[in-house]
């Protein structure tokens, strides 16, 4: 029962993270075959992230500043699509391309944005849901830990490697080195961060939350898919707007009188159904429009929905502030 929490979230950190958002291919064979490499750099992501803060005695903001690094660590040292025109074919550093920085100022806050949320944040938070009694402590001893550190470590040379072997690209050393200072720099901001204190006020109702939830992180996703017409700076204060608010409400929110984990948990509910619908917008984006794919993503969406009302079940009667 120990190691429960754990693997679940090794599990869930690649489904959200990639499945639900509707990337995967419609064919069940490679879909099954590439979750096992995500898991490892996904879920050992995830886990690494979670262990750290949890071990230092930290709550979520501190994972959301490791989260940033590990999607800058992902989309930048990884498989590159911050710098490699070609990837996938889909041109995602056309629109808002910079010559001077060898990448795009609408996909680089977009992908790293979706991973802080979504491939990192709200599968912890909603493992820690599945399993509340021990939501606020480390899962793994120390060796364990390390563990989880040396299994996000064999997903990204497995990942790297392979698309290395896909692409032959490799972004010059000073774009690199640029994304692993800036990496760094997010891990010490991180592990920084003073206490956060109780501030005056009301929290806002579950439901607000739900909806700010929803309605930011439909906002980000939905700023990769703005006509070519719409000028990148434009996608990119949708995106700032998006997250500013999110942040305004739910940060803030957080450190006021009467925020519970019904908050949270409707926090990541609003998250999970951005991508319940706008997986549908992806999938069909990345691999047209097949039955196939649309079947998947339904399941998708339904094992989301059961993962979220056996959280919901878990919810102990009288409610206490967790951050």
């Amino acid at each position: 029962m120990r190691l429960l929490p754990p693997l679940v979230l090794l599990l869930l950190a690649p489904f959200v993270g990639e499945y639900l958002l509707g990337n995967m291919p419609p064919r069940p064979l490679e879909a099954a075959v590439a979750f096992v490499p995500l898991a490892l750099l996904y879920g050992g992501g995830a886990l690494l992230v979670r262990e750290v803060a949890r071990r230092l005695g930290r709550g979520y903001p501190t994972m959301l500043g490791l989260a940033v690094a590990y999607g800058l660590i992902e989309e930048g040292i990884v498989i590159q699509t911050l710098f490699n025109r070609d990837f996938l074919g889909l041109g995602l550093l056309e629109h808002g391309w910079v010559p001077a920085l060898g990448t795009s100022i609408v996909w680089t806050p977009y992908v790293v944005g979706i991973h802080v949320v979504w491939s990192i944040l709200v599968p912890i938070v909603l493992t820690e849901h599945l399993f509340p009694a021990h939501a606020a402590t480390p899962w793994l001893r120390l060796p364990g830990s390390i563990g989880a550190g040396l299994v996000y470590l064999a997903g990204m040379v497995v990942i790297g490697l392979g698309t290395y072997v896909t692409y032959g690209f490799v972004a010059p050393a000073p774009q690199l080195v640029a994304v692993v200072v800036l990496a760094v720099a997010c891990v010490v901001a991180a592990l920084l961060l003073p206490r956060p204190k109780q501030r005056d006020g009301r929290a806002p109702g579950p439901a607000q939350v739900l909806v700010v939830a929803l309605l930011c992180g439909s906002a980000h996703v939905l700023s990769q898919y703005l006509p070519s017409s719409v000028p990148a700076p434009v996608a990119t204060l949708v995106m700032a707007l998006a997250v500013g608010t999110a942040a305004l409400v739910l940060l803030r929110g957080a450190r006021r009188p009467g925020w519970t984990s019904v908050h949270t948990l409707s926090a990541v509910a609003g998250a999970l159904l951005t991508y319940a619908w706008t997986g549908f917008v992806v999938q069909v984006g990345v691999h047209g429009t097949t039955p196939a794919g649309l079947a998947a993503q339904m399941v998708y969406v339904a094992l989301a929905g059961a993962l979220l009302a056996l959280a919901w079940r878990q919810l102990p009667p009288a409610q206490a502030p967790r951050q």
